[in-house]
């Protein structure tokens, strides 16, 4: 769907800045998920935090250093540093935890980037929006911000957890 975006609204929820669409016709683009639908598992280029790491590990049955070696490869991203990043199954694009229904068998620990969905780090990015919005269909327009409220809040206590998680990596020295 082609959502004219006149600008980008900053929303600040417990010190975290979120970016939300304003539309041309004066409503705001909202997002709620829609479950099993999968879309936004393609690609799956998923970062992992330490929690993930430790969550994913827990699931697959594997120790922490033998999931990250078999499961990860490296990548030092510029903006975030080295993390390990998800690898896909061998030729296939889609992320390897969805069932042939296109559900979410880790929902419950799934990782940082699809706890967060659609935020990131480029939401302020209007044209990374734009291509969001093409690829998921649980985008709404509504004539407030705040039917996103309580979704605003949930992201961000993940964000939150996440951040202190990667904190306390570094003061512990360990490296994921």
């Amino acid at each position: 769907m082609n959502w004219p975006i006149k600008t980008v609204v900053k929303i600040v929820v417990k010190g975290l800045n979120f970016y939300i669409p304003h539309l041309e016709d004066g409503n705001y683009l909202l997002w709620r998920c829609i479950p099993s639908c999968g879309k936004c598992c393609y690609p799956a280029y998923l970062a992992l935090l330490p929690r993930d790491v430790s969550n994913l590990a827990f699931k697959t049955g594997l120790n922490e250093a033998d999931f990250l070696i078999t499961q990860t490869h490296p990548a030092d991203l510029k903006d975030r540093g080295p993390m390990p990043i998800l690898k896909h199954p061998v030729k296939k694009e889609r992320c390897q935890w969805l069932n042939k229904s296109e559900k979410c068998v880790i929902y419950s620990l799934r990782p940082h980037p699809c706890r967060v969905y659609p935020f990131n780090h480029k939401s302020i990015n209007v044209g990374y929006l734009q291509d969001s919005l093409d690829l998921c269909p649980g985008y709404y327009p509504d004539k407030s911000w705040r039917g996103m409220a309580d979704t605003l809040l949930e992201v961000a206590d993940e964000v939150l957890i996440d951040l202190a998680d990667i904190q306390l990596s570094k003061l512990s020295g360990a490296s994921h």
